[in-house]
């Protein structure tokens, strides 16, 4: 029987309502002012993500995330400790109301820190769940900078880049024992016709990743189309949003069952708006009744930092509430 599991998956609100709750903000600033020191603001920073990481665990979830605190956005986070790359304009995050910068080769770029690896540890050391680690894919990394330098200008030579910059990343946490590492791919499915080379570069990251398991997750767009091309990555879990197209997707699914367990993303991770439970427990009392998949996953369908936190915690809990009822029902299906 499949074992169900709740996670978080991305962000979470660096802010809330309180007054103590705008520190990160009012530390920015100061840090923006030169005010206060690097050293200062990294203070501020961990203490930020001590709480969100006590947030999470209050909500009961299964496994947490380091909340994206020190993240500007989810794509110049992996190029801000690069040499060679420049941050250059905003542009529109997908379908969100963010924006990140684009990164722009300029020269041969060269890793000087890495970019998840403080934080998974501070999280790791506050945390009794597991922690999942989030990185954004070398796909999405590639699609979305830029070169200036001839030796960087095509999709493929980036890729490549990113791929190895990626890999890089991955050792140093498994050496540290991670658990769960997801990659983010939120622009694949936009280009469906680079499935050869998105294939490429996902298998070759996926097979360093043992023992730790693997997610691969998209999100921001309709994915029934592409489902039946991911169906043949050795990824451990298939993490989906379903807010697009939902009643599709779980057609396909229930058509061409995965060879892999799946992350059902169905608490929408951009509307404040608290999911009717009923329908959600039908929903995977259904799916678990029926997959042979051993684990299935219960997820916000993004990272919730463009919720406000209040709003964000709700979601969590009703996570843990939807696994709780299914447990329950199980117990007295089975005395």
């Amino acid at each position: 029987m499949t074992e169900l599991l709740t996670a978080h998956i991305g962000g979470y609100p660096r802010i809330g309502e309180g007054k103590d709750h705008q520190r990160h903000r009012r530390a920015l600033h100061h840090l923006q002012q030169k005010e206060i020191s690097t050293h200062a603001f990294r203070d501020v920073e961990q203490s930020v993500l001590q709480e969100i990481v006590r947030e999470q665990l209050t909500s009961d979830v299964d496994e947490v995330t380091d909340g994206h605190v020190s993240w500007h956005d989810p794509i110049s986070h992996f190029t801000r400790n690069v040499s060679g790359i420049r941050r250059g304009g905003l542009q529109r995050f997908f379908d969100t109301n963010t924006y990140y910068r684009v990164p722009v080769f300029y020269g041969k770029p060269k890793r000087k820190a890495y970019s998840v690896f403080n934080d998974f540890i501070f999280t790791q050391n506050h945390s009794y769940r597991t922690v999942r680690v989030v990185l954004t894919g070398p796909y999405t990394l590639a699609r979305l900078s830029r070169s200036e330098s001839r030796t960087f200008d095509s999709l493929k030579s980036r890729l490549s880049f990113f791929v190895d910059l990626i890999k890089s990343e991955i050792r140093a946490l498994v050496r540290s024992s991670v658990k769960v590492i997801q990659i983010d791919e939120p622009a694949f499915p936009f280009y469906p016709e680079d499935i050869h080379l998105f294939h490429n570069a996902m298998q070759s990251i996926l097979q360093i990743c043992q023992p730790a398991r693997t997610v691969l997750h998209f999100s921001f767009s309709p994915l029934s189309p592409i489902y039946e091309h991911l169906l043949s990555l050795p990824v451990d879990i298939l993490s989906l949003d379903f807010t697009y197209d939902g009643k599709k997707l779980i057609e396909k699914l229930q058509q061409t069952p995965p060879p892999m367990g799946i992350g059902f993303g169905l608490i929408n991770g951009r509307n404040t708006r608290l999911e009717a439970i009923d329908p959600l427990i039908r929903l995977m009392k259904n799916w678990l009744e029926k997959t042979t998949v051993p684990i299935t996953y219960l997820s916000p369908s993004c990272g919730l930092d463009y919720l406000p936190r209040p709003f964000a915690f709700e979601k969590l809990k009703l996570l843990s509430k939807i696994k709780e009822e299914i447990n329950a029902n199980k117990k007295v299906g089975t005395n």
